[in-house]
């Protein structure tokens, strides 16, 4: 088994054709179909199943495919490094977010740390069920997520179909981010049926998001509130909050920025819905530098870190 039949086999999977791998590789379908049944021979197992519709991959298949990605994700690195070798190093992170707002403090202690003559630097805000996907394809090496109870138990079941590893960092009660002007910013704890007046703020709907139409809090349900604004970035969330009659669920972890942006922090009394801070990344993976030092500058306020390397 060598790189080539690896990177060929990837390319069918990620097509779901054949064909169109042969033309993305451009090489001839007969040499990918080769590929795979001396792939098969090998293993003593079927890969795939051809149909009308293309490939269909089996269970071994699915698992030769991440293990793949994997290693050929490693011969890059090396690939990359053997062209820095004497000249200039380059550092890359790739991470996604969800449902959480980054320090812009991280960014630049992560800056400073580094030795690199090139860093590139991709931090993805977004939702959680893309945050999960851009995990499994590699697009992020680690995914920081804030989940209620219910999004929670069900990434739980989402890691074990897809091979992901979660780790959970923390978790506490569900709090009300609002401008310190409004009237309720100097409560202790608030209902949610106080807030039903209020603009509701929140990211696009995913699969997650819509699990929080069965949440109920209280004696209150989300899709009580009818004044709703749905935003995809976290900064202009922060400026709808500070200028105007609106108010978003989020956790305890950055309530200390909030502050420093003029938003108050509230924590809400029907408190049986928890949030739980968690990272997650590919099973059977080594973090990289980059990922591992991006971690510890995010869990250092927490007193957390992740362990050394074996």
């Amino acid at each position: 088994m060598d790189v080539k039949a690896l990177s060929y086999y990837v390319a069918i999977v990620d097509q779901k054709s054949i064909n169109k791998a042969a033309e993305l590789l451009y090489i001839s379908q007969p040499v990918l179909t080769r590929t795979v049944k001396a792939l098969e021979k090998e293993l003593g197992v079927q890969l795939l199943i051809r149909n009308n519709h293309g490939i269909e991959i089996t269970t071994v298949g699915q698992n030769l495919y991440y293990y793949a990605r994997s290693i050929l994700s490693q011969f890059e690195e090396i690939e990359r490094l053997k062209k820095t070798f004497g000249s200039c190093i380059e550092t890359r992170l790739r991470v996604s977010t969800a449902m959480i707002l980054l320090q812009d403090s991280i960014i630049q202690k992560y800056f400073s740390s580094v030795n690199s003559d090139h860093s590139f630097i991709d931090i993805r805000e977004t939702g959680i069920e893309e945050a999960i996907n851009n995990v499994r394809s590699q697009a992020s090496e680690i995914a920081i997520l804030a989940l209620n109870t219910v999004q929670y138990r069900t990434l739980q079941r989402v890691c074990k179909i897809h091979e992901l590893e979660m780790h959970v960092i923390d978790k506490g009660s569900v709090y009300v981010h609002l401008s310190q002007k409004h009237a309720l910013a100097q409560a202790d704890t608030v209902k949610a049926s106080s807030l039903l007046s209020m603009i509701y703020l929140h990211t696009p709907e995913d699969f997650f998001t819509r699990l929080n139409y069965t949440v109920k809090i209280g004696d209150t349900e989300l899709s009580q509130f009818k004044r709703i604004i749905t935003v995809n970035n976290y900064h202009t969330i922060i400026n709808l909050l500070k200028h105007s009659d609106a108010f978003m669920f989020g956790n305890r972890w950055q309530i200390e920025d909030l502050k420093k942006g003029g938003i108050a922090s509230i924590r809400l009394e029907d408190g049986h819905i928890q949030r739980h801070l968690v990272w997650l990344h590919r099973q059977r993976q080594t973090l990289s530098d980059e990922a591992r030092l991006f971690l510890n500058l995010f869990l250092a306020p927490l007193n957390q870190s992740i362990p050394a390397k074996a």
